[in-house]
């Protein structure tokens, strides 16, 4: 996963809700039930794609975290290696 996907779901999916938004009003201002159906259907898809994009993110930032403490407990152990042979 890399943070530019995730970045660019987290936009898309801004996009796509703002343009579902815009599409149901005018289908309501239209009295198109099916413009303002596939609009609100569009504004559903943008959420997930937003989600997507936090959740990618999220885990991006979990697997960062995990890594820098398996390294951070190397390193101690190491240090305490060293103290004890020397």
């Amino acid at each position: 996963m890399n943070d530019n996907n995730s970045a660019a779901d987290r936009i898309e999916g801004g996009a796509q809700r703002l343009a579902g938004k815009a599409q149901e009003e005018w289908g309501e201002l239209t009295n198109d039930a099916n413009a303002e159906a596939q609009g609100e259907a569009r504004q559903v898809q943008g959420q997930a794609q937003q989600a997507k994009g936090d959740v990618e993110n999220a885990v991006t930032n979990v697997r960062d975290s995990a890594g820098n403490a398996i390294n951070n407990a190397k390193n101690n152990v190491q240090n305490a290696l060293d103290d004890l042979t020397n």
